[in-house]
């Protein structure tokens, strides 16, 4: 028989997340590191973050860049409420 083909990744979503629409329209440079999906630290989620629910994309991305004992955020949109999580 001939070989089978490789299988293919799976095709990217046509429309991007709340999360990302969110950070193109404040920063047109954004560009998603990696495939949709949450942080997470060595220890599975127990690491060193802070957690606000509320903020908008750009007060967690300013909040995160302009405070210098944050190391990096993941902001989600889940429904009608948006997390904010600030690692340290």
């Amino acid at each position: 028989p001939p070989p089978s083909a490789s299988p293919s990744p799976p095709p990217l979503s046509a429309s991007p997340s709340p999360a990302a629409a969110a950070a193109a329209a404040h920063d047109p440079s954004f560009h998603l590191m990696s495939t949709p999906g949450v942080c997470r630290t060595d220890e599975q989620n127990k690491g060193n973050f802070d957690e606000d629910w509320g903020m908008s994309y750009m007060a967690c991305h300013d909040k995160a860049l302009y405070a210098t004992y944050f190391t990096g955020f993941e902001y989600a949109v889940e429904g009608k409420k948006s997390r904010c999580k600030l690692f340290k």
